[in-house]
């Protein structure tokens, strides 16, 4: 099923509730009803879920009383992404991301609850992602620059009570041979994040030991992804993550985490800083915590 991005940023092609996949599984109503009370804190009847999705002409939705779609179709939009007035209290009420999920839910949420009941709804870092060419098209700048990187992760460190060193330097980290000279520490310590999008353009990052390669057959088997995955450029890291690539930290962003299991041979890592000046340094059962990422070999 080809990607259908909903006015507000949700996937209906991922939606459980969407007709067609209603159709294909009716089963998915009651799923969704116990999914959506856990993760969300509200229950629907099952026989009132299916969705007919709100790029639709005249559809039958589930949240008939959403102010999102008739605004953006009266602003002449596709999406919040290009509206003036986008983080506006309309949209804010909805907006969906992981790491405030884990935090409210208190602990880590399994693999298949994050496909069917956090995924498609998963809007805050598509819209971003949308959002930063738009900026720019209209030179207000890139929305990744609303705040310095580093103060970033290191306020997302401090409000999730991550176990992590942030270390700032006045050289460059950007490559691992340049992070060890940094660091005083050797290459071996380091770990880099390798950012990837799917072919329904989710966003993956691999973990890896600095001295690995990264084998995309393996990630995409341990995905259960069918068809090729590819490397996200320069600007589309910035715009998935709001970091650099080169400082590009292995949390504090929206994305699904695999971690090589040499990872873990080390007691402490080394890994970006939200800059390419400065690095984190965390043991791998911490930034394993601090991401919720999936444990696999991954390495070529």
């Amino acid at each position: 099923m080809a990607t259908i991005l909903t006015r507000c940023g949700y996937r209906c092609d991922l939606c459980l509730a969407y007709k067609p996949n209603i159709e294909k599984n009716p089963a998915n109503r009651q799923i969704l009803s116990d999914g959506w009370h856990k993760y969300f804190g509200f229950r629907l009847p099952p026989e009132k879920i299916c969705c007919d999705g709100c790029m639709s002409t005249d559809p039958h939705l589930i949240d008939d009383q959403c102010p999102v779609r008739p605004c953006v179709i009266d602003k002449g939009l596709d999406n919040c992404a290009q509206c003036e007035q986008y983080g506006c209290e309309k949209l804010t009420e909805r907006l969906v991301w992981l790491e405030e999920i884990v935090q409210r839910v208190g602990g880590e949420i399994p693999q298949e609850d994050y496909q069917g009941f956090i995924r498609p709804y998963e809007n805050r870092r598509r819209l971003e992602a949308l959002r930063t060419p738009f900026l720019s098209e209209n030179n207000q700048g890139p929305l990744a620059m609303s705040e310095p990187y580093e103060q970033r992760i290191r306020d997302y460190i401090t409000r999730n009570a991550v176990q992590a060193e942030h270390l700032s330097f006045e050289q460059s980290c950007h490559s691992v041979a340049e992070a060890a000279e940094a660091a005083g520490a050797v290459p071996e310590d380091f770990v880099k994040n390798i950012c990837l999008l799917t072919p329904d353009e989710e966003l993956v990052v691999v973990i890896v030991k600095g001295e690995d390669r990264v084998s995309l057959l393996k990630v995409a088997d341990a995905l259960g992804v069918d068809g090729k995955m590819r490397l996200a450029t320069p600007s589309e890291i910035l715009a998935w993550t709001g970091y650099p690539c080169g400082g590009t930290p292995s949390f504090g962003f929206a994305a699904l985490f695999l971690i090589d299991e040499r990872v873990f041979e080390k007691e402490v890592v080394f890994t970006g800083g939200g800059s390419e000046s400065s690095l984190i340094k965390v043991s791998p059962d911490e930034l394993r915590r601090a991401n919720q990422g999936i444990v696999a070999h991954l390495r070529k």
